[in-house]
């Protein structure tokens, strides 16, 4: 019974002699470059808070009604996902999506895109935010409206 505890730590310690050498780093993920000139935001701020910048506009569209166009889901898909070779779009789950890359690499799975387009599309006017509902919105007549 005690040789099998030998055996495996001898094959652990040959699949660690075998592995790879990296100076005390784990290799970094390969992200694919972006289409536009610069992104709305500096990589460095974006790759430590672009979550909270995501959740933010969320916030800001569902609960008050705001849209950024430029600061949005479809302006990140419309810069960072790219076609592949075969000119179809990585899937949502493929290693290639741009999402993807990082991600997998920290071991975090994102759930945006079971409802959100997970590609480029037009990104329109932001709409702009009404300060009260447009008459007859919520189904009901406007004052003095014929019935």
């Amino acid at each position: 019974m005690a040789a099998i505890p030998r055996i495996l730590l001898s094959l652990l310690i040959a699949a660690v002699a075998a592995a790879p050498a990296v100076a005390g780093r784990l290799p970094r993920p390969e992200i694919p470059a972006a289409k536009g000139a610069h992104c709305v935001r500096p990589t460095e701020w974006m790759r430590k808070n672009h979550m909270q910048l995501l959740m933010r506009l969320r916030y800001e569209a569902v609960h008050d009604g705001i849209r950024h166009r430029q600061e949005s889901l479809p302006g990140c898909m419309n810069c960072h996902v790219s076609r592949l070779a075969n000119g179809t779009y990585p899937s949502a789950n493929s290693p290639q999506f741009f999402c993807n890359a990082c991600h997998r690499y920290v071991g975090v799975s994102i759930d945006c895109f079971s409802c959100h387009t997970n590609r480029p599309g037009p990104v329109g006017p932001a709409p702009v935010k009404a300060s009260a509902p447009a008459p007859g919105a919520n189904g009901t007549r406007p004052a003095g409206a014929a019935r």
